[in-house]
Parts: C-alpha cells; structure tokens; sequence
C-alpha cells in the first residue's frame, strides 16, 4: 500500500511527496481503530449476558 499510494499523484503529475502523507495516515488509523475493535470483541464478547 505504501508503494501505491505515491504513484498515483505521480501519474497525474503531481508531486508524490505532498499527497502520500494524508493517505498512509488514514491507512494506519483506520488499521489501528480496527485492531483495537476486534481486541475488545474478543475480549468482552464472551461475557455479554445472553437475551
């Protein structure tokens, strides 16, 4: 994904450099927000009462 997101600015003659930072962080926050949801899934789920 790294590699990606820099050759597209590049492709519509852009400079790269500019434009790569706002998607690898987006990129790593929503990875990040989705490792910590699924932690606490697994975590609490199990003791959730039963309806």
């Amino acid at each position: 994904m790294g590699v990606v997101v820099p050759l597209v600015p590049t492709r519509m003659r852009l400079d790269p450099a500019a434009g790569s930072g706002v998607f690898i962080t987006t990129i790593n926050d929503f990875a990040g927000i989705t490792v910590v949801f699924l932690f606490a899934t697994v975590l609490y789920l199990p003791h959730l009462p039963h309806v």
